[in-house]
Formats: C-alpha cells, sequence, structure tokens
C-alpha cells in the first residue's frame, strides 16, 4: 500500500521538515544548531562539573566520553520525538479523518521525518567528530544502518499504537511526555547496561530502546557485533511491533470518525 501513496508521503515528510523551522532566521540550520549545542552542553556538564567517566575508556579520555554520550542521546531523542508526537496525531488532523480517500496509515510514517532527518544530521556530527578525534571507525560500524532500519521499524510500530490510543484518550500525550524523561533516565542513555547492579540488568534489558544504545555503542566504539541470536530477537521483535500496531490501527479506524 505504501507504494500507492509514495508521492504523497514524500511532499508531506518534506512539508514536516521544512515548516517546523519556517520563519525562523536560521531556518533548516536549527537541526545543525540543535545537536551542536546539545553536545556541547551535555559535554559541558558531565565531563566538566561532574567529571563523569565511561567505563572502559581511559581515564582521560573525555572526548571518548562526550563522543558516547552523543550517540546514545540520537538514539534516545529519535524515539522520544516520535512518539511524544504520535498520541496527537489525528486530533492535531481531524479534517484526515473526515476524508475517506486520506490513507491515515501514513501520517505516523510522515511524523517520522523531522526527528529521522535530524538522527541523520546529528550522525553526520558524530561521525566527523569520531573522525577528528579517534579515527576510522571500526569495520563492525558498517552494521549500524541495518540497526538503524530495524530501530525505525520498532518506533514505526509503537507510533501506530500511541496514535490510535491518543485517539481515545487525550491524556496519552501528556503522559507519554512524563513517560519519555523517565525513560531518558532509566535507559542505559548516560551509563552502559553493565554499571547497572546485576539484578536489574534483566529488567532494564526488557526496554526495547537498551537493545539499540548498547548494540551502536558496541558497534561503533568497541567493534563488536552482537551475537545472532540478539539480532535474530531484534528483527523478530521489531516485526512483532510494527504487526501489532498495525492491528490495533486497523481495528480502531472505523471509530476514529466517531470520537472526533
Amino acid at each position: 500500500m505504501i507504494r500507492q501513496h509514495w508521492y504523497l508521503v514524500q511532499q508531506l515528510a518534506r512539508y514536516e521538515v521544512i515548516s517546523r523551522y519556517k520563519g525562523s532566521l536560521l531556518g533548516l540550520l536549527w537541526m545543525l544548531v540543535n545537536p551542536l549545542m546539545m553536545l556541547a552542553v551535555y559535554g559541558f556538564v558531565f565531563t566538566l562539573v561532574f567529571n563523569a567517566r565511561w567505563p572502559g575508556l581511559i581515564e582521560t579520555d573525555q572526548t571518548g566520553f562526550v563522543l558516547v554520550l552523543f550517540s546514545g542521546l540520537i538514539v534516545f531523542s529519535f524515539a522520544s520525538e516520535a512518539w511524544t508526537r504520535a498520541p496527537s496525531l489525528l486530533r492535531e488532523n481531524p479534517s484526515y479523518v473526515k476524508k475517506v480517500i486520506f490513507p491515515l496509515y501514513v501520517l505516523p510514517i510522515v511524523a517520522l521525518a523531522p526527528p529521522l532527518f535530524q538522527a541523520v544530521v546529528s550522525s553526520a556530527i558524530l561521525l566527523l567528530g569520531y573522525l577528528i578525534l579517534i579515527g576510522p571507525p571500526p569495520a563492525a560500524a558498517l552494521l549500524l544502518p541495518l540497526v538503524a532500519l530495524i530501530y525505525v521499524v520498532v518506533v514505526l510500530g509503537v507510533s501506530y499504537l500511541l496514535m490510535t490510543l491518543g485517539t481515545f484518550v487525550p491524556d496519552l500525550r501528556h503522559a507519554v511526555g512524563t513517560l519519555m524523561t523517565v525513560l531518558l533516565f532509566v535507559s542505559p542513555v548516560f551509563y552502559p547496561l553493565a554499571a547497572i547492579p546485576a539484578p536489574l540488568q534483566p529488567i532494564v534489558a526488557l526496554n526495547p530502546l537498551s537493545f539499540f544504545l548498547e548494540t551502536t555503542r558496541a558497534l561503533l566504539f568497541d567493534g563488536t557485533p552482537p551475537r545472532f541470536h540478539l539480532w535474530l530477537i531484534a528483527f523478530l521483535g521489531a516485526t512483532l511491533c510494527l504487526a501489532l500496531g498495525l492491528l490495533a490501527f486497523r481495528k480502531a479506524r472505523d471509530a476514529f470518525s466517531d470520537v472526533l
């Protein structure tokens, strides 16, 4: 079905990205400024104020810590922005619901465009910093696009579910915003999974973000790919997540117009 409406998806996605900064002096340059500011602030706070160190890095390697931290923030921010917006997608566009010919299923896909574009820009900054401060990435880093693809599928599946539930429960958008703040600190963003007490590690590992955070850092900084069974679990989990999200959307599709 996505092929039938690919042109529509492209146009709406382009509009989503451009309209976000339309009217501002810097325009799309904000997508470059924002991650640089975030990198500078977190680097200052964690390396100079808290004097934090990442386990496994040389104690004096502050630049390495900043890059590791930045990579985790890129991964988390993509899901956070997409999921925070998802519950409001249909409520922001009630006219689309009334139009029988409009393919509502494209809305979560289109909504991924701004955070995905931002993640690409931030990743380019990360790669540039990596090349300057560390050198060429390990060969295992070539697997990062595959990790990103699986991750996008997971985020999209959850977005479908949140969009569906948010249409019937308006307060969900506020709850998700609060939940993402909590998730930022209970996910291994500012610390590795190994730093968590052993009894709690299996619980934190159930967080779907944990695999992608840990795998991204392992591929980029350690050159260590995950074991095959973890790839398989991630692939099957992403497929199941998307299937459940689409199923919930299709089951509730006819009731959207009654609510809105």
